[in-house]
């Protein structure tokens, strides 16, 4: 069961681990600040997280980490049930939003968006905390669709008190002046404002 919820993590990061991860020296992450982003994540596993930094600064092994956690901590709480139910999912952001386009489109043999509004509200309805990990925020191709459908996903995990870990190599302020919309601006601020996830920098400097 643990390792079916990996079937959607490049496999390069199955082996990250919050209680076992440890600065890199080939990293253009000075080891000493790597230490303090990891030291922060292990204080507050569960906590929404925002992780922006450029590329190779570790940002998705990070979030590799939390997800093992989250995981694991999910399996622990359903297995004393006698029951196992998805309720922490992994995504490529681009991904997701364009399988929530082809649906909408009724394209053919399109696949079911690995992650909806209904399968959230499945695992709050359980009384199980919904964990949603996004991958490369910045990296979809906007349009007004799938930021209405972002936001549904980002605002019904966000209404439930779960969790929100989400990368992207942009920070609020840029994505904010793409995105341009009054909902983006509501998606972004709970994903990384003063509404949502502690934001951290992952890179050499802030």
């Amino acid at each position: 069961i643990f390792w079916s919820r990996f079937k959607r993590v490049d496999h390069r990061f199955h082996n990250a681990n919050l209680s076992t991860i440890t600065p890199l020296n080939t990293l253009p992450n000075p080891m000493e600040r790597q230490a303090a982003i990891i030291d922060k994540l292990r204080r507050d596993p569960q906590d929404s997280w925002l992780l922006i930094g450029p590329p190779g600064n570790g940002k998705t092994y990070l979030m590799a980490a939390l997800y093992r956690h989250a995981v694991e901590d999910s399996l622990r709480i359903q297995l004393a049930r006698n029951e196992s139910y998805e309720s922490v999912w992994w995504a490529s952001t681009s991904v997701l939003l364009n399988d929530h386009v082809a649906k909408e489109m009724d394209i053919k043999e399109a696949p079911d968006p690995y992650v909806t509004e209904r399968k959230i509200q499945r695992v709050i309805d359980r009384g199980l905390r919904p964990r949603l990990f996004l991958d490369e925020l910045d990296k979809i191709a906007v349009t007004s669709f799938k930021i209405r459908r972002l936001g549904e996903l980002v605002n019904k995990v966000y209404a439930a008190e779960g969790q929100l870990v989400v990368t992207a190599n942009k920070g609020m302020d840029q994505l904010s002046a793409l995105w341009t919309s009054d909902e983006a601006e509501t998606i972004l601020r709970r994903i990384g404002g003063d509404e949502g996830a502690h934001t951290l920098y992952v890179g050499p400097r802030e």
